[in-house]
């Protein structure tokens, strides 16, 4: 029987490394595609103030909504609902690491690098 190697999906199925790196070259690909095609017209489009105003709540928006969807994935996870009081414990001293060591870098940058050149925007 062949092996079995996990999909981007999350589903299992006997397929080689080969072509599971394959599609994952392909989404990239669509990713980067999609980003470098939007630059042009965000160029574009920079100066329409409604315009920019209208993407950045529909980016928000879709945040929102790529949120809520993890969460219905993780809360359908039966192995992780199962698993919560000791991934939960690592995973807010992760979050609390990564939220002090953001704050005190960007501290570090204002105080040190820019040297309070943000507030004079």
């Amino acid at each position: 029987m062949p092996p079995v190697y996990p999909l981007i999906t999350g589903t299992y199925s006997s397929i080689s490394p080969v072509t599971a790196l394959t599609a994952l070259e392909n989404i990239v690909f669509i990713e980067v595609g999609c980003i470098l095609a939007g630059i042009p017209v965000g160029y574009a489009l920079r100066h329409q103030e409604k315009v920019v105003h209208s993407v950045d709540k529909l980016t928000m928006w879709a945040i929102y909504g790529l949120l809520f969807l993890l969460g219905v994935s993780l809360g359908s996870n039966e192995n992780l609902v199962a698993q919560l009081g000791t991934i939960g414990v690592r995973a807010m001293v992760i979050s609390l690491s990564c939220l002090i060591g953001s704050a005190a870098a960007t501290w570090a940058l204002e105080r040190y690098i820019l040297r309070g050149r943000l507030d004079e925007r």
